[in-house]
């Protein structure tokens, strides 16, 4: 008896089912990620209106619960403050949110902060900046200096639609809580520039105010005092760290450059930095604690030092410019030199210097030289009549001179031949 199979339509039916039953589970496990996702995002939002309800709580009296008013406050001040961290997603969209990102905080008519976010916008966009100046040497101030001469504070904003408002907050040297934050409510609407003429610590606050909007409020600080340590910088070098000579600012050399800071007001509790800039990939960049016998760079880079002085009680000053080093210890290139006949001649033969090149300093204006580096001069070519042994050399700016082995020139013939005759008469 023969057993029978399942027939082609049968076997068309169970695929069917299967395939229906696969699309149920694919379209449950879908919607199910979905919601996870949807919820994951919810859960962030959350947390964003939770850290911006905790700063605004902290800072109160920068946000006053005045009806109406409306506050900015980006989410970097958040993550800044330790209130948020810095990976925050978009789960649905599978995006990073931006951290430049701003809340908008509202004061509604019960005098309750309300929250609004998007992570695809900013809610609210508006912002100063602030610029200070030294008087006398006009040098950028960053937000917490020290500096030993009047400071002049500039605010500035590309909205035309908003006003400037800041408060400032002073107090004497040595008068400073380090656990208190003097941050104040602007209250005060900009109109110029204004000068920081009196000794003390500085606590300036900020903001624009555009219609029932404000930017989140940003906080400087500086400290003018008169008795903070005056740099003084000076630059040596030398090729074997040894015999140091004075180096010239902005200028290439091939020897090793010492920074050496002093202070001229005769302190002696202080500490001595340099800040290293412009070389990338150098193991120099960066702070750099700077010691009694100096700092010394003897990599090849073009470098922007910038010297800093700091005291046992804070006071902290920078030189008034970074000042330029430029070392280059590479020797130049060349491809080869051509020209030299493998094959007699009886013509002058030019020989050429292919494709010098110095990638750090570059090559001197008379960088050639094809007697051994006596004479020098601009055009990589030069033309023998007879045979010699040419010693040629390429330099560089910083003066590293490239010796190329000896060109020996030795098939060039320029002499007739002479007929010798060795016949004898035999007779008349």
């Amino acid at each position: 008896m023969k057993k029978k199979g399942f027939t082609l339509v049968e076997l068309l039916g169970v695929i069917v089912i299967l395939v229906l039953i696969m699309l149920l589970v694919f379209t449950t496990s879908s919607s199910v990620f979905k919601r996870s996702k949807k919820n994951l995002d919810k859960e962030t939002l959350n947390l964003i209106y939770a850290a911006a309800d905790s700063y605004v709580t902290q800072n109160v009296d920068s946000y006053p619960k005045t009806e109406g008013s409306t506050y900015c406050l980006s989410l970097n001040t958040l993550v800044n403050e330790g209130l948020l961290p810095e990976d925050l997603k978009q789960y649905v969209e599978d995006e990073d949110i931006p951290l430049s990102r701003t809340v908008s905080i509202t004061v509604d008519s019960k005098k309750t902060y309300t929250y609004d976010f998007d992570p695809n916008k900013n809610v609210c966009d508006v912002s100063v900046t602030l610029k200070a100046e030294t008087v006398t040497s006009r040098e950028e101030v960053p937000s917490g200096s020290t500096v030993a001469e009047p400071v002049e504070i500039t605010l500035e904003t590309s909205n035309e639609s908003g006003t400037i408002y800041y408060c400032m907050t002073r107090l004497n040297k040595g008068t400073e809580d380090p656990n208190k934050t003097y941050s104040c409510n602007p209250n005060i609407e900009y109109t110029r520039p204004f000068t920081l003429n009196t000794e003390g610590v500085y606590y300036i606050s900020y903001m624009l105010k555009e219609g029932s909007n404000n930017s989140t409020i940003e906080n400087y600080k500086v400290t003018y005092d008169k008795s903070a340590p005056k740099l003084v910088m000076k630059l040596y070098k030398s090729a074997d760290t040894s015999n140091w000579t004075e180096y010239t600012e902005d200028t290439w050399t091939n020897e090793n450059v010492k920074v050496d800071l002093s202070e001229s007001t005769s302190s002696t509790d202080f500490s001595k930095k340099i800040k290293i800039e412009g070389a990338l990939g150098s193991i120099y960049n960066g702070i750099q604690n700077v010691s009694d016998a100096g700092y010394i760079l003897s990599q090849s880079g073009n470098y922007k030092i910038t010297g800093i002085l700091e005291t046992e009680s804070g006071l902290k000053t920078e030189s008034e410019k970074p000042s330029t080093v430029k070392i280059d210890k590479e020797a130049p290139e060349i491809k080869e030199v051509s020209g030299n006949p493998s094959n007699w001649t009886n013509q002058d033969i030019t020989l050429t210097i292919e494709e010098a090149k110095d990638t750090v300093s570059g090559l001197q204006e008379e960088a050639y030289s094809f007697d051994g580096g006596s004479t020098w001069q601009k055009g990589n070519t030069k033309s023998y009549g007879s045979n010699t042994t040419v010693k040629v050399r390429v330099r560089d700016i910083a003066g590293n001179i490239y010796e190329h082995k000896d060109v020996v020139i030795n098939r060039i013939d320029k002499d007739k031949p002479v007929l010798e005759s060795s016949l004898e008469p035999s007779g008349w």
